[in-house]
């Protein structure tokens, strides 16, 4: 199983202060009209790594077109730690905000 490589952990720390502030922002728009509250898990870098490989591969599919039969966790990691994204911030938000929904999507009744 392929692990995410140290310096992709040690950036994605570095930048996740500055992002979450940004992002709760953002969702604080949400709180207001949607009565939504953002996870605690957003807060936690732990919680943020264990999703980043899903968020890649999510990200991919959606950003790149690419057919999810020729991906997988595997090859999302070794996609960040091969550096073949301009920037890491992208990723790193959207599975922030993939995060913070966690609660309200587990509440919807569809």
């Amino acid at each position: 199983m392929t692990k995410l490589s140290d310096k992709v952990i040690k950036e994605v720390k570095k930048i996740l202060p500055e992002l979450r502030e940004e992002l709760l922002e953002e969702l604080k728009r949400w709180e207001d009209s949607h009565k939504f509250k953002v996870c605690s898990e957003f807060h936690s870098d732990k919680h943020v790594l264990a999703h980043l490989p899903y968020a890649t591969y999510e990200y991919i599919i959606l950003a790149w077109g690419l057919e999810a039969k020729r991906l997988d966790k595997d090859a999302a990691i070794d996609a960040l730690n091969g550096k073949i994204f301009k920037d890491i911030r992208k990723i790193t938000a959207h599975t922030l905000r993939r995060i913070a929904f966690c609660e309200h999507i587990k509440k919807l009744k569809i």
